[in-house]
């Protein structure tokens, strides 16, 4: 996974960021696609994500807030590259899509308005993505949480028993073992 980069400082973005619809929601009631107004919406939305921090279910709640009506034809509307910035995003912040051909990044943001709950990442796809320090997913936090419960008990457990240790080192570790393993009385 590559080192995600803020929508602003990208090359293209004051190209495609017109200021009249800035913060402005898209109007779904004519029959023309307003590209312009397309791209401006969803890089507010991109802004608003990147500042907010919501990972996971959240934002996949946010987008289906925002991108509920919008059919195959809206979203391939949206340029390109704003699109896979977007796809990034989710992937970035935890939401899994695949990286793959099978199908378009459109179907994929499709797909992602009809799901009820965040898809659970693939192992290898999991460990790539963990690769980047500002991955965030509670996939992850769930498993470290885990490993932290395990590393707790497992620091909780006694020595072994004297007769698992070799004789010899018995010998040089013997009286902090045999102290360890005494009652108190």
């Amino acid at each position: 996974m590559s080192q995600y980069k803020e929508i602003r400082s990208r090359p293209w973005f004051q190209d495609l960021y017109i200021n009249k619809y800035a913060s402005q929601p898209y109007d779904f009631t004519g029959s023309k696609i307003n590209t312009e107004h397309l791209n401006t919406f969803a890089l507010d939305w991109i802004e608003y994500i990147e500042d907010s921090g919501e990972i996971d279910f959240i934002l996949l709640e946010q987008y289906k807030e925002e991108f509920i009506q919008y059919s195959k034809e809206h979203f391939n509307a949206i340029d390109q590259r704003i699109r896979r910035t977007i796809k990034d995003l989710f992937r970035k912040r935890g939401t899994y899509i695949p990286n793959n051909r099978r199908e378009s990044v459109t179907e994929q943001f499709i797909s992602l308005l009809n799901l009820d709950k965040c898809p659970l990442w693939p192992e290898h796809d999991l460990k790539l993505a963990m690769n980047d320090p500002n991955f965030r997913c509670m996939q992850t936090i769930e498993r470290k949480n885990a490993e932290r419960k395990n590393a707790k008990r497992s620091s909780n457990t006694p020595p072994p028993a004297l007769s698992s240790i070799p004789v010899r080192a018995r010998r040089t570790q013997g009286h902090l073992l045999d102290r360890w393993t005494r009652q108190p009385g």
